[in-house]
């Protein structure tokens, strides 16, 4: 029996990219080991309370055979002396949903589903915590990346979970080759403990942008200061500047440097967007500088 007393999650699915994946924080410790199971070609699912991570790979294997959701779930619940402490949020490469709160979870706790989410969380300050994460997925505009974030952080700004925050994580996945052509992961990055481990994966999720722009190249997403401030201190690390540019300037400042490095792109900002091939491109060149840089020095 496990021992994930207190988490709040999100499972999503994209249909336009074909986006599939879980966030979550919870007050223990690591828990992106424990919570999130992604498979790119048939679904995902968070499993916690008195977690039992076997559920997930028995459930997934249901969906992958043709069963519905809610026989897979089913058939999972009957597998499972214990089934009435867990909790789960299955969803699937179709955007269906399901949801599964136990009777001996602490409360408050519920789920809330609906195409292409699923909200789940246990010892909450309330039902709000859900109807929060709800809406910041259904309405904040942009890829998964960003509307599981906006999830976790309304549902944290909306009270969370009473016992507080210690880790948090986010997985996607999508079919093909993501990441240097060698996995179907999107982005898999975690908060083991942390003070404020929202925060923290935020920060992490931005550097991840910058670090694998490869597996962004096909998309906008919103180029703030966030953004700014950690490219910029890929470019200190490298050039060894430090200096902050203001936000506007860096803006002129990359498109002037891509459409030296990609004349046929086309269009490097998009109101606060910036396009992904775009940040690749001027990612790569920064990269290419450092290599004939350490070549220099041999």
């Amino acid at each position: 029996m496990g021992a994930n007393l207190s988490t709040y999650s999100i499972v999503g699915y994209d249909p336009l990219l074909s986006e599939i994946g879980v966030a979550v924080q919870s007050r223990f410790l690591a828990v992106g080991a424990l919570v999130p199971s992604v498979f790119s070609d048939v679904g995902a699912i968070a499993t916690q309370a008195r977690t039992n991570r076997n559920l997930a790979p028995l459930i997934l294997e249901f969906i992958k055979k043709g069963q519905s959701l809610k026989t897979a779930l089913q058939v999972a619940g009957e597998k499972d002396p214990f089934f009435d402490q867990r909790q789960l949020g299955v969803i699937n490469t179709r955007g269906e949903s399901i949801a599964h709160t136990g009777d001996k979870c602490l409360p408050y706790a519920g789920h809330l589903c609906g195409s292409n989410f699923s909200c789940q969380g246990n010892c909450l300050t309330g039902p709000h915590v859900l109807a929060a994460m709800k809406d910041a997925f259904q309405t904040v505009s942009g890829d998964l990346v960003e509307k599981l974030m906006a999830g976790l952080l309304a549902a944290q700004e909306a009270g969370g979970e009473k016992r507080g925050q210690q880790s948090a994580a986010l997985v996607i996945k999508r079919s093909g080759q993501q990441c240097l052509g060698n996995t179907d992961t999107l982005i898999d990055i975690r908060v083991d403990d942390h003070i404020e481990p929202l925060k923290e994966l935020q920060r992490l999720q931005t550097m991840h942008r910058i670090h694998y722009a490869m597996n962004y190249n096909d998309r906008y997403f919103r180029f703030d200061q966030d953004l700014a401030d950690r490219l910029e201190e890929l470019e200190s690390s490298i050039h060894g500047t430090g200096k902050r540019i203001p936000l506007s300037d860096y803006r002129v400042a990359i498109e002037k440097r891509v459409m030296e490095l990609k004349p046929s792109l086309n269009g490097v900002f998009e109101s606060e967007n910036i396009n992904g091939a775009a940040l690749e491109a001027y990612v790569d060149a920064l990269y290419e500088a450092e290599a004939l840089s350490l070549k220099g020095k041999d």
